[in-house]
């Protein structure tokens, strides 16, 4: 006898979710799952005034806070990813985002100055942390983190685990350009997920390949979505913000997606690829990851086992 999937969708974090799930008692926690989320991403986000994160940013500068383990957790990971990637990846990019504020409405062209001023502002090493009581402390006023680049990935891995501690056995988490598999797909003939890779020159949904995925996570990151012409320079000016510049990163690259166990890695990497994709794609073959990524004149440029997972071979 062949299990059925549940589905809930709904809108959160400006995005669609999708969640799927064969469970005895799905409906009740696919409902579980969105109050799950919600929570996350009403605590996490850089723009609420009581969220926990802005109550981070509103003492920068002042005093150390307290925050939940959850949170905590996310930072600390982040701040060393950051660190780690010489700040291609930085969660200390908040006043960044603030000055370009693309995607969120009324996206400006900063000036260069401002954008100077703003950069002494970007330092993770300036992020302290106490284990002890779990406090976070920004020792610069007018610092702020912005957790944009990493929490879905976090709370993808985060509900995967909750997933599995109420004896999920087939799931499908969906978060808008970050997905994670729980298990494989028992309703497909070959036991896989097949979730599609956009092209970035054709409208959403519109797939330029296809991957199995199977207890796995596939985050693209693309600057297709988030985007706008820059009236003072007459460029394209996209979402992906480089925190060594101040400017929207010069990437020739269109998009990358990466395949890992874990969302967040996933996530991280993402980023990182696509700021520096030449120096951080050797590194992310040591890690162990698979990604591919499509520049904006078109070519395909993946990791050696790419291939094998392509439901068709695009990649020469």
């Amino acid at each position: 006898m062949t299990s059925s999937y549940q589905t809930l969708e709904f809108l959160a974090m400006a995005t669609q979710i999708r969640l799927s799930l064969i469970h005895p008692q799905a409906d009740q926690l696919l409902n579980e799952s969105q109050a799950f989320l919600l929570d996350l991403a009403q605590r996490f986000t850089a723009f609420g005034q009581s969220s926990s994160l802005q109550i981070i940013n509103q003492a920068a500068g002042l005093h150390p806070v307290q925050v939940e383990a959850d949170l905590y957790d996310l930072i600390k990971i982040s701040k060393k990813a950051s660190i780690d990637s010489q700040r291609r990846l930085n969660i200390a990019i908040g006043p960044l985002v603030k000055q370009w504020k693309i995607g969120f409405g009324g996206q400006t062209s900063p000036s260069a100055s401002s954008l100077k001023k703003c950069l002494t502002l970007l330092s993770p090493q300036d992020i302290e942390l106490n284990s002890k009581d779990q406090s976070v402390f920004l020792r610069k006023k007018g610092m702020s983190l912005d957790l944009g680049g990493v929490a879905k990935g976090y709370f993808a891995d985060l509900l995967k685990k909750y997933w599995i501690q109420k004896g999920v056995r087939s799931g499908l988490i969906d978060l808008g350009g970050n997905l994670l598999a729980l298990a494989g797909n028992v309703d497909h003939p070959d036991g896989h997920w097949h979730v599609g890779i956009q092209d970035p020159k054709k409208n959403r949904g519109q797939w330029l390949m296809a991957l199995p995925l199977n207890d796995q996570s596939l985050v693209t990151s693309g600057i297709y979505e988030r985007h706008f012409l820059d009236p003072q320079t007459h460029m394209e000016r996209h979402h992906i913000l480089d925190s060594n510049t101040g400017y929207p990163s010069d990437s020739p690259l269109a998009s990358v997606s990466v395949l890992s166990p874990q969302s967040l890695q996933a996530e991280i990497w993402s980023t990182r690829l696509f700021v520096d994709f030449t120096n951080q794609a050797p590194l992310a073959q040591k890690e162990g990851l698979e990604f591919i990524a499509i520049t904006k004149d078109s070519k395909l440029l993946g990791s050696p086992g790419i291939k094998t997972l392509l439901k068709n071979t695009l990649l020469k």
